[in-house]
């Protein structure tokens, strides 16, 4: 398969990620309000509205992601964004590790480093693919 032909694959695949795990983090916080129901302790109703922010972001960004991948035009633009907005998410995955913010403490002590670093490899990939776009 050519490269030409791998390329609008990955913006649907990422596309998709975005939307499905956007409108995760949208009912979140739609559960949290309507049921006072919160997956960690230390969630606060302030946080789970962060949560339905960045969920309504995932959203718009895949379903623009989805139709970039129909438009070459519309894949040059966005390219570029797309690969410093996976970038930021990368860098905003290690800054915990070193400032000890506690931001990670919803991950178990155990798996931390590991999950921290898959979602690094991950995002660091997509900003690199984005980028070479």
């Amino acid at each position: 398969m050519a490269q030409n032909s791998i390329r609008p694959l990955l913006w649907k695949f990422t596309a998709w990620l975005l939307v499905v795990t956007g409108v995760g983090f949208f009912l979140l916080y739609v559960l949290h309000e309507l049921t006072g129901v919160s997956v960690a302790a230390t969630a606060t109703t302030l946080a789970y509205y962060a949560f339905a922010s960045f969920g309504a972001v995932m959203i718009a960004w895949g379903l623009l992601l989805l139709r970039a991948a129909a438009d070459p035009a519309l894949r040059n633009a966005m390219a570029m964004p797309t690969a410093i907005g996976f970038l930021l998410l990368a860098a905003m995955r290690v800054i915990p590790l070193f400032s000890g913010s506690g931001a990670l403490d919803i991950i178990p002590s155990a798996l931390r480093i590991p999950i921290t670093a898959g979602e690094v490899l991950l995002f660091g990939f997509l900003a690199y693919a984005f980028w070479e776009e």
